[in-house]
């Protein structure tokens, strides 16, 4: 039979040589067969593998189904990686809150301010105010109105009795149940004309004590 020919293995045929081609065409199969292997697995060299292969059947068939370059791809998602990681790492001297007992690492905890609630502005950020603090503010408070002198228009209707006796200035008696004489009768006076106030109509108020959260800020170092 004529010695056969190929490239890779699977241009070998595994029926060759036959039991009754010479025994001197056994070379030339051999020679082949090293071909082919060498062809299939030339390693870095291009003479063959000079590692042996200590994979496992299991792990050569992980890459099963592999259509691409594995290496550039692990190139390529490290290196998305680290781009990622850079776009999610804040510049230094970014200040954050942290709803943590500490601060993540990276980050330094910042104390300037204490015992202090959070305000959306519409202006430029970063910004204190105030010294109460929100968790004690007190809403009690007293309450009262200017004094005031009454008019005789706004006091009640009333009426003075006279007395009677011996006018003072004339010495003339009179009555004055019957207010027969031409003496002059003077009333009792009331009322001093003094300015009074009126007493409070408020309420005691509550202390406030809303519902909080402890945060913490950060700044990335």
């Amino acid at each position: 039979m004529p010695l056969e020919t190929g490239n890779v293995i699977e241009d070998l045929d595994q029926s060759w040589p036959l039991g009754g081609d010479p025994t001197n065409k056994g070379d030339d199969h051999l020679r082949l067969i090293k071909s082919v292997l060498i062809t299939q697995f030339p390693g870095v060299s291009g003479n063959g593998y000079a590692i042996p292969i200590t994979a496992t059947e299991a792990e050569l068939n992980f890459l099963d189904g592999t259509t691409t370059n594995i290496a550039q791809d692990i190139s390529d998602l490290s290196n998305a990686v680290s781009s990622l990681g850079v776009n999610l790492s804040a510049p230094v001297g970014t200040k954050m809150t942290f709803f943590n007992t500490v601060v993540p690492l990276g980050w330094v905890q910042d104390t300037t301010n204490n015992d202090a609630m959070m305000r959306v502005v519409a202006t430029v950020g970063g910004g204190v105010g105030g010294v109460v603090s929100p968790t004690t503010l007190n809403w009690a408070h007293t309450h009262t109105t200017g004094s005031l002198a009454l008019t005789i228009a706004q006091m009640p209707a009333h009426t003075h009795g006279a007395t009677s006796g011996q006018d003072s200035q004339f010495g003339a008696y009179f009555d004055a149940t019957s207010l027969t004489n031409n003496g002059i009768i003077n009333t009792q006076s009331a009322g001093g004309g003094a300015a009074h106030n009126h007493g409070s109509t408020g309420s005691a108020g509550n202390t406030w004590s809303p519902k909080y959260i402890n945060i913490i800020i950060g700044t990335k170092s």
